[in-house]
């Protein structure tokens, strides 16, 4: 099967990714690498998987539409697991606008 994953290099994502990996499935995954938490992490997070053929990363955001729609209709996903996020309650409450963006609009195709 052929899942596309968003949020691929985050702990949830990347670990989801690893696994359906292991299993023999393709992975198509999105992350943006935003600065929430360390970009740094999540480079860490895409190394193993890179190394894996049956994984293809687009650096993208999921609140870019057109390119979502792109990637939806190039690799015919036959489950997408939606793994993006803005994570913390704190912080949502300084940014509520992008947190209801990315986390409600950006679940949307």
């Amino acid at each position: 099967m052929r899942f596309l994953i968003t949020g691929c290099a985050g702990f949830i994502g990347s670990h989801l990714s690893e696994k359906l990996l292991s299993e023999g499935h393709e992975v198509v995954g999105i992350d943006n690498l935003n600065d929430y938490y360390s970009p740094q992490l999540k480079q860490d997070n895409l190394q193993s998987l890179l190394a894996n053929s049956k994984f293809t990363f687009f650096l993208s955001n999921i609140l870019n539409r057109e390119h979502l729609g792109q990637l939806f209709r190039k690799y015919k996903a036959d489950i997408c697991l939606h793994a993006a996020a803005r994570a913390g309650v704190r912080a949502s409450l300084t940014k509520p606008f992008l947190y209801s963006q990315v986390n409600y609009v950006g679940s949307q195709v």
